[in-house]
């Protein structure tokens, strides 16, 4: 069942991501996208690069940093993977 869930929701982030519910006055990541990019402020733990290669290795942040995906999502998920990160290296305060 886990997996059939998965599945669904993959699908469901390629057909937002692809545009296919898109809204033509929503804006749109375009060059946004590229972490290479990315500035990171305030990380202490860690080192931007670490940062970067993290959420480089995330599918939904993959699927958020395509060109025709909307921006306030990649704002989004940037922002709860990279909390995400730190909780699961054990900075349990850790805040967005």
């Amino acid at each position: 069942m886990a997996t059939l869930r998965g599945a669904l929701a993959g699908l469901v982030a390629t057909l937002f991501a692809c545009g296919v519910f898109a809204d033509d006055d929503v804006p749109l990541v375009k060059g946004a996208g590229d972490l290479d990019q990315l500035e990171v402020r305030g990380a202490a733990a860690f080192d931007e690069a670490e940062i970067k290669a993290a959420l480089a290795a995330d599918i939904d942040v993959v699927v958020a940093t395509r060109a025709d995906a909307p921006r306030a999502a990649l704002e989004k998920v940037l922002g709860e993977k990279t909390l995400d990160g730190y909780l699961a290296a054990g900075y349990a305060d850790a805040k967005a």
